[in-house]
């Protein structure tokens, strides 16, 4: 029961006991940011886009956990894709530039082949 990704989750109260299984737990934005190492904003900017839906209660807004969990995957997931790709499309340079003039001349070689 304790991997992740299961669909229950065991509550556990300030006296250790276990009280309830908790299907589909919902926490504050700021559980779920620390709890998926999303930061809040951008946690707030997915609930603004209404990829996360808020609820409110009393007070507090809260959130599925699961569905922040799914998005923050897919987000990693998609930003290792396009590192990725930009580092297959990039050119490797066997020398170190050792001045400015080395790195203006990389950087003219570059643009030449950016017009072709």
């Amino acid at each position: 029961m304790g991997r992740s990704g299961d669909a229950h989750r065991l509550m556990v109260m300030n006296d250790g006991a276990l009280t309830a299984l908790v299907r589909e737990p919902r926490v504050t934005i700021e559980a779920a940011a620390n709890l998926t190492g999303t930061d809040g904003e951008t946690l707030r900017m997915w609930v603004g886009r209404g990829v996360v839906n808020l609820e409110r209660r009393g007070d507090m807004e809260v959130v599925r956990l699961s569905e922040v969990q799914s998005v923050a995957s897919r987000q990693r997931k998609s930003s290792r894709d396009a590192l990725r790709r930009r580092l297959r499309d990039g050119t490797v340079v066997r020398s170190d530039p050792a001045g400015i003039e080395d790195l203006q001349n990389l950087a003219r070689e570059r643009t030449v082949r950016k017009r072709r």
